[in-house]
């Protein structure tokens, strides 16, 4: 009954353990592995398990898989659970496709998401703003350029602008919000590269900003006149615009102002010889200020204009001559980024510091993939007014939008800029006249309740403020301007007021002008070759029989000494020369008679002449040999007048200290 009951419970087990053998089993493509067939893996446990040898099996068991030792079975039940867990265990990770048999370190390296290749460290990279995935720049749409998103974001980007408005560069948007938050004038500028097919975004763009934007200035809209103002018309703006021509492709520039400001065209402003535009901004209180936008084409366009810096500055100047604030913007195609400047940067920088405006423009204006310029700017002639300036990408084109944001006007601030004009126009008119002179503006100036700022005055008109001591209480509020070049030329000293006013007296004290270089005189002998050979021929033919035959030796010396005195005398004169603190030791009157022959053939016969290449050469070997020379006598002095300092000083010459020796 006991022997009954027991075999159908080991069948029982026999079968579990088969069908979990079988059901875990991976299958290769028909490939059957006998050592590791779950038929056979099954049976041997199922034998282990149940002592019971089955003949009719798939694939026989081996004699080591038939217990053949009195093993407890609780024992053996243990032990085959061990190994069908184990089994499981492995096949459910293989089954996964999801783990490598040796991973080994984490691998790092960047795949380009466009062509799924590695990416090297040295290959040039890209990322992309939206989804921050890695490319390369050969393998990015030329999409990139103009917004900076890969080929999925761009297309993503365009869906949304079709399907869901609101949703277009909302980041841009909250960007631009965030920034024109606020009171104060708003102007953009934007190189817009074809004004036509982009006026739907410029449109949307333009009313997603909560704070409207006042001024939105454009450069190359490429329009002609073939093209109506109603088709490039904003709702709530006038739009004002100069072409380049009825046929002319490329250039142009465009103005967008707000319809509630009081703006009115400046024609006189404008140079026919360039892309220019000038508005003037009115305020109903206070002083207006002007806006002139400027196009320069590119060094490789035909259109390029060589006088255009000329001409830029006349408009300016006119603009200035109005006594009002100037704000300029544009594509000046000058790249002024940060070690980047070339010739045209250097004058178009030059041009803007004379004319006392300020650059606000500090970051990259156009990124491409292999460059990075900063080509749009916005400068003024009054940094004060500005609050806020910089750089945003509204993925219009290639070229990004760049912002300032100008207080509103008050009183004092219309005092102020009288005051800088009426300053600079002064100055500018008597250094015209005296270019030499020396220019002192002194007065009450009050800068912490009317705002003067002396940094502007320094930079419009080239006056520095010098009085360094406090005028009234703990503050400096009276002015002492000067274009002195020299530091210090005045001392400010304070004094005790006058009566009772509560400004303390100062006195400039004028300092005494840098002393020159000390350049002394001394007395030399000439003891040139030209002189000792004929002071040799003389003594040489002398006749000396009467002091030979003088026979007391103290009459003798006296009568040679007063001989050879009158000889040296009349071959070797003293003569005054001037020596000065920079001269070389080795520098001699020879040396500066050659330097004085060759700088006259330099400005008579030029230095292509024959006769400047003779003095030049000359010149140089002098010095040559009298430097030598002078080294060779100097070492030989110290070598035999005191060997211990020589030694000092070759040591010192090689870098050696006295313990290395």
């Amino acid at each position: 009954m006991a022997a009954m009951y027991e075999l159908p419970k080991r069948l029982i087990y026999f079968l579990v353990l088969l069908i979990v053998c079988v059901s875990f089993y991976p299958a290769k493509d028909g490939y059957v592995d006998k050592r590791s067939h779950p038929w056979n893996i099954g049976i041997s446990v199922a034998l282990n398990l149940t002592k019971i040898e089955i003949v009719d099996a798939p694939m026989r068991p081996t004699k080591t898989s038939i217990a053949k030792s009195a093993v407890p079975f609780d024992v053996k039940l243990v032990r085959s659970i061990k190994l069908v867990t184990q089994f499981a265990a492995v096949n459910v990770l293989i089954v996964c496709n999801d783990i490598d048999l040796n991973p080994g370190p984490a691998n790092e390296t960047l795949v380009c998401t466009a062509c799924l290749k590695p990416i090297g460290k040295n290959q040039p990279r890209a990322e992309c703003l939206r989804c921050k995935s890695v490319n390369h720049l050969k393998c990015l749409e030329s999409s990139f350029d103009i917004n900076r998103t890969c080929k999925q974001c761009f297309v993503g980007m365009n869906g949304n602008i079709n399907n869901d408005n609101d949703d277009y560069c909302s980041q841009v948007t909250t960007e631009m919000n965030d920034i024109f938050r606020g009171s104060g004038v708003k102007i953009v500028h934007q190189n817009i590269r074809s004004l036509l097919p982009k006026i739907d975004e410029l449109r949307l763009l333009i009313s997603s900003v909560q704070s409207k934007i006042d001024l939105f200035t454009l450069s190359e809209t490429w329009l002609t006149d073939d093209v109506a103002d109603s088709e490039v018309s904003i709702e709530g703006y006038t739009f004002h615009r100069r072409d380049r021509g009825s046929k002319e492709k490329g250039g142009g520039l465009g103005i967008y102002v707000r319809n509630d400001l009081s703006v009115s065209r400046r024609f006189d402003l404008e140079q026919s010889n360039i892309e220019s535009l000038w508005v003037e901004v009115n305020f109903p209180h206070s002083r207006g200020f002007l806006v002139g936008t400027f196009y320069q084409p590119p060094e490789s366009s035909r259109y390029y204009n060589d006088a255009f810096m000329d001409h830029f500055e006349d408009s300016a100047e006119k603009a200035i001559s109005n006594n009002k604030e100037v704000i300029l913007l544009g594509d000046f195609n000058c790249n002024l980024a940060k070690g980047s400047l070339n010739g045209n940067g250097k004058r178009l920088t030059s041009t803007l510091r004379s004319l006392g405006f300020c650059q606000l423009i500090k970051e990259v204006t156009r990124i491409t993939a292999w460059s990075a310029t900063l080509l749009d700017l916005i400068a003024t002639n009054n940094e004060r007014f500005i609050s806020k300036s910089g750089v945003l990408n509204a993925c219009l084109s290639d070229h990004d939008l760049v912002y300032c944001i100008r207080k509103m006007n008050s009183s004092r601030q219309t005092e102020n800029v009288e005051l800088y004009s009426h300053i600079q126009t002064n100055v500018d008119s008597f250094l015209y006249s005296h270019p030499e002179a020396l220019v002192l503006i002194t007065g009450d100036f009050n800068f912490r309740s009317t705002g003067l700022n002396a940094n502007h005055l320094k930079r419009i008109a080239g006056l520095t403020q010098i009085v360094k001591v406090a005028t009234r209480a703990d503050v400096t509020l009276d002015w002492c301007l000067t274009n002195s070049k020299v530091d210090n030329i005045y001392e400010s000293i304070q004094l005790p007021p006058i009566g009772t006013s509560d400004h303390y007296t100062i006195l400039m004290k004028a300092q005494p002008s840098p002393s020159k270089p000390d350049n002394s005189h001394i007395w030399k002998r000439d003891l040139r070759d030209s002189r000792i050979r004929p002071f040799g021929r003389y003594i040489t033919t002398f006749d000396w029989s009467p002091i030979l035959d003088i026979h007391d030796c103290d009459t003798k010396y006296e009568k040679f000494n007063d001989t050879m005195t009158v000889m040296i005398e009349k071959f070797f004169p003293l003569e005054r020369i001037k020596v000065r603190k920079c001269d070389k030791p080795w520098m001699t009157s020879s040396i500066k008679s050659a330097i004085g022959r060759r700088q006259k053939a330099l400005h008579e016969s030029g230095k292509n002449s024959d006769i400047y290449k003779y003095w030049r050469n000359r010149v140089q070997s002098c010095i040559k040999v009298a430097r030598k020379i002078y080294y060779m006598r100097s070492v030989e002095k110290l070598k035999n007048s005191n060997p211990a300092r020589w030694w000092k000083e070759v040591k010192a010459i090689g870098g050696l200290s006295s313990k290395n020796s």
